[in-house]
This record gives structure tokens, sequence and C-alpha cells, in this order.
């Protein structure tokens, strides 16, 4: 593992003036410009707002072919202008009618054509770049009016394309229209500043959409973001070792870029160039950014050029044909499965005297060998044939060549007199993953004494030969360490969320009230403002007993509870959260409360169970109303006695669309959703939590959060998230869970 500390960046956005067109302040046909200049945008007419790419931003729909002018002022000099777009349909073929043109002004035009983007000056110079349709993506183009090269364009932070055009005299920017020619489109969050951005600009600006601070409000969230470019950038190198190795997120670091390369499948007689004209396939690219917080340990891989190891990868053949290439990948845990972020295939390995060539690594299949019975490619459900299995490349014999290891492994070829090449294996990524992109490696060539390329060797992560056929692969990590001011918005809390109706929160000790370490109230931090009570000090549960992560719990001891006895809710829709550790072991039924009313059919009973009765024993959580149909799941078997569970559940009462999640993760095992009749209302009702009268075993309680209202996905692992981290659970979430790298 290589360190390297870029130096301190310039504090690019205070110097000067800037423009900023956030598209979400647009009144009537003006876009306010939110920099000092207050060049104000004119649209030749009112046009929609659209989701933007990241929540709460909004773009603009150029479908009815609008223009918009603005009269930046950039009229000499270097600039630097960057936007988010996303073509509705992309241009595939031939003929001036397939332009869109997106920017023109004295100085730069952009446009879409033949499915390319290519930026042309009035000298008539281009530069082109691939752009996919489709997708939101972020463009900077840097100007400069010295130098060899005066136009660099960077996609999603990394550069794409630069070229020498010419400079030719300025005007302002219009966007929508040129020659003629409209865009119809979506454009997002336009910026502009009189200067040349750096490489490390230009990317830390892309990931400053990525960590929130993009978001905030008025000139201030400018001089803001400025401070995230002034902390500096570390690039941290992982090489091969045939072993796992480990990072540990640094203090201030909230999101880290990752660049990775599987490793080649080897040539034949796994020489360092091709010979007899076959070739192991290149490892895949794979790159994008995650959400972590400090503290947290992620597990690395980078691919080995073949062998049969799980560090390595991929699957060997032997001295005849070439063994497959090693996966590179990122996990959240010891290597497996489960604990995948993102993996980049690795390639194939080569046939025999001139038999075939191995196929490359890629997303979302591994490519296929050539020549005879080659091997197949892994996909996303299954390994290739021969012998793929998950995260293994296929092996069979002397003269087939082996399979590169990866999501799936690649299948082997067929052993036999001038074998085939091995099939690739198929990289993948996780939603934890935000703008993943992937490119496949190639198939192996036939040029001797040479070696197969790898994907994207003009990133500035790349370092030869990584990827390549007969090589190893390589994973770059990323980040900054921000100054705490970049955290604009704060890290979420439920009441951020409409419809919150209960918040019991045993941390805050301020809603709690004690008559020594006998809790006598727990006030509710929601707008219902309940308080739980208990005057009965031998029936009350203890406060400073116990912690969790370091936070005070409440602690419930056999049958001691807390009540209250106004509780009046709509019970149409509900999700609800609860943390809760049970601390004894039973030999019979018995059950915790966390929300219970009296045993009164129609109303709110929700409860863990706790069967004592088998052998391993069963617990499950059910929800329901009481003798009135429920739902709800097996947790496990055995003790639990010391393990603390995380539970969320959704209500839609008389449906059986009811569902719940245990840490993160659906019910598994006897597992049943059903029909939870509760009344449309209850109204002065006696609510129990924190155990129920001469019927409770001793948990630990820690928070209860309850909502009126079913929770999006996204709004309830938002919860989950917030859960989690505050009581160290975060590991226990699923490692495909937006929220398991870090705090939401």
């Amino acid at each position: 593992m290589s360190i390297r500390r870029v130096p301190s960046l310039v504090n690019f956005m205070t110097t000067g003036n800037f423009t900023w067109y956030d598209t979400r302040n647009v009144t009537g046909t003006t876009l306010r410009d939110r920099g000092p200049g207050a060049f104000n945008a004119t649209l030749s007419t009112t046009i929609p707002q659209v989701p933007g790419p990241y929540a709460g931003m909004l773009g603009l729909s150029f479908a009815s072919a609008p223009t918009m002018v603005c009269p930046t002022g950039y009229t000499t000099g270097d600039f630097s202008i960057s936007y988010w777009v996303y073509f509705i349909n992309k241009a595939n073929s031939g003929g001036t009618s397939t332009y869109q043109y997106i920017v023109t002004g004295g100085r730069l035009q952009v446009h879409q054509y033949f499915g390319n983007a290519n930026i042309a000056y009035n000298s008539g110079g281009t530069v082109a770049f691939s752009q996919t349709g489709g997708v939101w993506t972020h463009l900077t183009y840097v100007y400069t009016t010295s130098g060899t090269t005066n136009i660099t364009v960077f996609q999603n932070g990394i550069q794409v394309a630069s070229a020498n055009t010419g400079i030719n005299a300025a005007g302002n920017f219009t966007f929508g229209q040129g020659s003629g020619l409209t865009f119809i489109s979506y454009l997002a969050d336009i910026r502009i500043v009189p200067f040349k951005l750096t490489a490390n600009q230009a990317l830390l600006l892309y990931q400053s959409y990525l960590n929130g601070s993009w978001a905030s409000t008025g000139n201030v969230g400018i001089l803001r973001l400025s401070n995230q470019f002034a902390a500096g950038q570390t690039i941290t190198a992982f090489a091969a070792t045939g072993a796992v190795q480990t990072f540990v997120v640094p203090g201030g670091v909230s999101s880290i870029r990752f660049f990775m390369w599987g490793a080649g499948g080897n040539n034949q007689n796994q020489n360092g160039t091709i010979v007899n004209s076959v070739g192991g396939g290149s490892g895949a690219y794979l790159d994008g950014t995650i959400f972590v917080s400090p503290g947290t340990t992620l597990y690395i891989i980078v691919g080995v050029n073949g062998g049969t190891t799980l560090a390595q990868g991929g699957a060997g053949a032997s001295t005849f044909s070439g063994s497959g290439g090693g996966f590179s990948g990122i996990f959240t845990g010891s290597p497996a499965s489960g604990n995948v972020i993102a993996i980049a295939g690795g390639g194939g390995g080569s046939g025999v005297n001139g038999g075939g060539n191995g196929g490359g690594g890629g997303y979302p299949s591994g490519g296929g060998g050539t020549g005879n019975n080659p091997g197949g490619g892994g996909s996303q459900s299954a390994g290739g044939s021969l012998n793929g299995t998950q995260l293994q490349g296929g092996a069979t014999g002397a003269q087939g060549g082996g399979g590169g290891g990866g999501w799936y492994g690649g299948g082997a070829a067929v052993n036999q007199n001038n074998g085939g090449g091995g099939g690739g294996g198929s990289s993948t990524y996780t939603a934890a993953v935000i703008s993943p992109v992937s490119i496949n490696g190639n198939t192996g060539i036939s040029t001797n004494g040479s070696n197969t390329p790898a994907p994207n060797e003009a990133s500035p992560y790349w370092s030869s030969p990584a990827g390549r056929s007969a090589a190893s692969g390589r994973v770059v990590l990323v980040y900054s360490a921000a100054p705490a001011i970049l955290r604009l918005q704060p890290f979420f809390s439920p009441n951020a969320l409409s419809g919150l109706n209960l918040w019991l929160d045993a941390a805050d000790s301020s809603t709690i009230t004690t008559s020594g370490s006998s809790v006598t109230q727990w006030r509710d931090k929601s707008s219902s403002g309940y308080t739980f009570t208990q005057g009965n000090t031998s029936l009350s549960p203890k406060y400073g007993l116990n912690t969790m992560n370091g936070l005070n719990v409440i602690t419930s001891q056999g049958s001691q509870y807390l009540q209250i006895t106004n509780w009046s809710q709509n019970f149409t829709t509900a999700t609800f959260f609860y943390v809760l550790q049970p601390t004894n072991s039973f030999s019979t039924w018995e059950f915790i409360g966390v929300l219970m009313s009296p045993q009164v059919t129609g109303t709110p009973y929700i409860y863990i169970e706790l069967f004592g009765l088998t052998s391993p024993n069963l617990f499950t959580a059910t929800f329901s109303s009481y003798n009135n149909g429920g739902f709800g799941g097996n947790l496990g078997s055995g003790s639990i006695t010391g393990s603390t569970y995380l539970m969320t559940g959704l209500f839609r009462a008389n449906t059986s669309t009811n569902s719940a999640n245990v840490n993160g993760t659906p019910f598994g095992g006897y597992n049943f959703t059903g029909t939870a009749n509760f009344s449309s209302s209850a109204s002065n009702v006696t609510l129990y939590t924190a155990g129920y009268p001469g019927n409770s075993k001793s948990g630990l309680y820690s928070e209860i959060i309850m909502f009126n209202r079913v929770l999006s996905v996204s709004e309830y692992q938002q919860v989950e998230g917030y859960l989690a981290w505050k009581w160290g659970l975060q590991a226990n979430l699923p490692s495909n869970h937006p929220y398991r790298m870090r705090k939401p």
C-alpha cells in the first residue's frame, strides 16, 4: 500500500467572481445567479423543473426547445464551466439533425452528435468523448488561453478528453440552441468560474455533490464549499499481495472515490508476453464513490495474475495454457459474497498454440473466451462454463485456459489439444456505490511479444501494467479529510420526516426523570408530547445501570414497566422502529413489551415473543391487534441474551402487505406477513413500554420511534441508519444497505 498526499488546493470558489445557476431557483423566465456578480439568466419561456440527480436538486427540462442566455461577463481569460446533463434521446444516427446543442458562445460550443458529445470552437477544432444517454452525468470544461492544451473535459470528476482547438472572441453563454439545432433534454446546477480548475479541483467539485455540500443556501454555501478544496487530497494505492489488505477510514473523511482494475489472465506458458498468437483477457475496470464514516474498516483484495485462492481470485490451469486473473474488490468485512461493496472481474487465461484467447472481465457479464470450446463469462447470477463459481474462476486441465475471478468467475475452456481461452469474471457493485462507472476488459489479442491492454489506461490512477494480460490488478482510494464545516447539512434526525408521532430516546437524559435510579417519567420527543410514567418505584425500570455503545439505556427487570393512559392515534398506517436487547434467559413462553395496550380486541399489541418450549429456542417478533390478526417473523434460534435488535415494522391496516426488518434485513426463517386489523383509531388507551404488568422479561430499551404513515424505502433506511450508527449496530446492517458505511 502506498499513500500520496496532494498539496493543498486553491481556495478557488472565493477567488474573484463566480456564477452559480442553482436550477432550483427559477422565477418565471429568470434563473437567479447566486454568485456575487448577479448575472441572472433569462429563459425564452417558462419551463418545468424535473428531479435532479440528488435528493433536493431540481433540473430544468428543455423538452420544449427553449433557450437560456447567461450574461456571465467572462469575456476574456481562462474560465471553467460545469453542469449536470441528462439526454432524453441520445443522438444515434448520421446527419446534422441529430445534433443537440447544449452550450454556445463566442469561445465554446458543446453539442451531442452521433452518440458522442463534442466540444467545438469557432476555429473548427473539436474534441470528442463518449456521453451516455438516459443517466445524469456531471461535466466540467476547463478553458485556458495559454499552453498547448486549451480545453480539458472532465466527466464525473475524471478527465476524459483534451485538445488544443484555438482561441476565439468571447461572448455570452447560451444554453439550449445553436445554429438552429435544439437541446431537448435536462440540465441542472450550472457553475462558472473565471479561471482554470486543476484536475484535483474538478474531481473534488464532483465529489461535493456526493457528500451534500452542493446543497447549501446562499453565497455562504459557495464559500463553505471552498473549504473542501483547501483541505488537500490523499491517494492510497494498493498493489497485489495475494492476501487481504485493510484500510481504516481516517478522521474527517466522509466519502471515498475508488478506482479498480481486475488482474489480467495469463498468456500461454504464463510468459510475460503473448506467444503462439494467444493472449489472456484483461481485467475489468470499475470506479465509483462510497459514503463512509471515520474508523470504519474496508477490506481490500487486489487481483493476482493467476492462482487459485480467494485472495488471488482467478483459477489456474497449468504451464501450458494461461491461468485466469484474480478479481479486485472492496468489502465491508472478511471477503465473502455477503460483504461485497464492489468487484472488478479478472480476465480469462489464454488457450494453447493458437487455440483461443481469454475473455475480458466485465459488467454485467465477463467476456467469453475464444477458440476451441472456450470458457464462458461469469454473470450476475452464475459462474461461466466450465466450473466457474461465485468469486472463483473455473479450471479444467493443462490445455484449457482458466477462468477469471469475479462476482461470479469465468469458466475454463475444455481441456483438449489447442484448447480455447477461459472466460472473464463478472464485476458487480451494491447500492452503496454512487455513480458507478464500469468498463469491460479486452479479449486477448494475438500479437506476439505484446500484452492485452487494460481498460481506461488513460486514468491518472492507472499504473502500468495493472489489468493487462499477465499482470495483476490495482485498487486506488482517493479522499480528503474535510473540515467539520463541510457537513453543511446536519446528520439525519427522525424529526426531519413528516408524521413522527412518538420518539422515546433513552440516550437523551433530559427526557428522563428518576428517583434514584428508578425511572418515573420518560418523555416523548415528538410533537405529540406523551409522557410515560410509573409512580410505584418498585415497578419502575432503572436508568444508568447499563449502556449501549457508550449511551445510557433504560433497564427493565421482570415486570417493571412505564405507561400512559391517554394514547390517541390513528392506526390506518404506521411505521415503527425500536432498539432492544433481551438480558436474561427463559424456559417458558414469555415476551418483552415494546408498545403494548391492554388485551382488548382491535387495539394495538406489539411485542416480542420468546418461545422457550423447544430446543433450540425460537423467538419471534409479532405486531398485531389483540385477537384480531397480525404479522411477524422468526428472529432466530438459540440463546438471545446479550443480542441487540434493530426492528422495523411497516403497518397497512386491514391488508396483507405488512412487512418487517431486523437489523435492516427482511425477516428470514419462519417469516410471515398478515393482516393487522387495527381499529382506525384508538382514543384514551393505556399503553405500556419498557415492560408489561405481570408478564415480561428483562431487557435494555434504547430507542422507540413511530410514524403515523408508511415510510418509503429510502425514508425508513434513513431511520435504520440513524439508529444503527447511534447504538453501534452499523456492522449488522446488510452490505447493500445505503448506511452500512456512513451515517445518514
